[in-house]
C-alpha cells in the first residue's frame, strides 16, 4: 500500500523533472534565438551602409541576395522592409523617421528630414500582374518559393 507521503514524493519528483526539462528546453530555445539574431545582424551589416547614430531593428528586414540598405545619419527605422528581388535597394536619407512598410523589388529612395508614421505602405511594384491569366499560378509559385515578375509593373519610388 502506497502512503500519501510516497505519493507526494513521487509528485514532487515529477514536478522537478518537468521543471528541469522545461528549463533545458528554454535554454536551447534562447540559444537558437540568439544564434538566429546573430545571423540576422551579421547579414544585415554586410548589406547595409549605416550612417551615424541610427536606430534599426534588423530582424524586421527581409533580405534577398545582393539587396542593399543605405541609411543616412540619425535615421530611426521602426518599420519593416521586404526586399522582394535580388539586388533591390532601399536608401533612406539623414534625420528620417520611418515606421511603415517598404516592399522593394528594384529601388526605393526616401530623402532627408522625412517623417513616415505607422500604417503606411510604400512599394515600387504592383505586386502581381493585372491580368488573371498572367497571375493564375502565383500562389502555387509562392508556395514553392518562386515569383514570376515578368508581368509585374516595377518603377523606382523617390520620396
Amino acid at each position: 500500500m502506497v502512503t500519501s507521503s510516497c505519493r507526494a514524493v513521487r509528485k514532487s519528483r515529477r514536478m522537478n523533472l518537468k521543471r528541469i526539462v522545461r528549463g533545458a528546453f528554454l535554454r536551447c530555445l534562447n540559444a537558437a534565438r540568439a544564434e538566429e539574431a546573430f545571423r540576422i545582424r551579421e547579414r544585415a551589416l554586410k548589406q547595409t551602409r549605416l550612417g551615424q547614430r541610427c536606430l534599426v531593428e534588423f530582424s524586421r528586414i527581409a533580405w534577398t541576395s545582393g539587396s542593399v540598405l543605405g541609411l543616412g545619419d540619425d535615421v530611426h527605422l521602426a518599420g519593416a522592409i521586404t526586399f522582394e528581388r535580388e539586388n533591390a535597394q532601399v536608401e533612406i536619407g539623414n534625420r528620417t523617421y520611418f515606421a511603415s512598410l517598404i516592399s522593394c523589388a528594384d529601388k526605393v529612395c526616401i530623402g532627408s528630414d522625412v517623417l513616415v508614421a505607422s500604417g503606411g505602405y510604400i512599394a515600387d511594384h504592383d505586386s502581381h500582374a493585372l491580368q488573371f491569366r498572367d497571375r493564375a499560378n502565383d500562389v502555387l509559385n509562392w508556395n514553392e518559393g518562386r515569383k514570376d515578375w515578368s508581368h509585374v509593373t516595377i518603377s523606382p519610388v523617390t520620396i
